[in-house]
């Protein structure tokens, strides 16, 4: 019979882009920037705690739903977490691919991570 746990559902999208630390959105950056050079790289990511690694989890993809550039423009990110087995509940890998507006099936298979 299988295991089954139940977890607060993550609340993507209710961060709004004040309440989200510099800390997040520059890690989000960070990781971008790093993807860019290299795609085929695996994003890693750890707190301390679940929960800590949750709020950060959905503090960046809130903020990857409002990115904006320099000229004001949307660009959007996606980021989602990677299913992974036997990591500890401090990890998570994580997908970071480019949100390109009216093109579900490029967003869906975008290789960026």
């Amino acid at each position: 019979m299988a295991k089954v746990t139940l977890s607060p559902k993550l609340a993507v999208g209710t961060v709004t882009a004040d309440a989200i630390p510099a800390e997040v959105k520059k890690d989000v950056e960070e990781i971008w920037t790093a993807l860019q050079t290299n795609a085929e790289q695996e994003v890693r990511v750890e707190d301390e705690t679940k929960e800590a690694l949750n709020t950060w989890l959905r503090q960046a993809v809130s903020y990857g739903k409002q990115r904006m550039n320099a000229e004001g423009q949307s660009e959007k990110l996606i980021i989602r977490a990677t299913p992974k087995r036997n990591l500890p509940e401090t990890v998570k890998y994580i997908t970071v691919k480019r949100d390109i507006p009216g093109d579900a099936a490029a967003n869906t298979n975008q290789i960026s991570r």
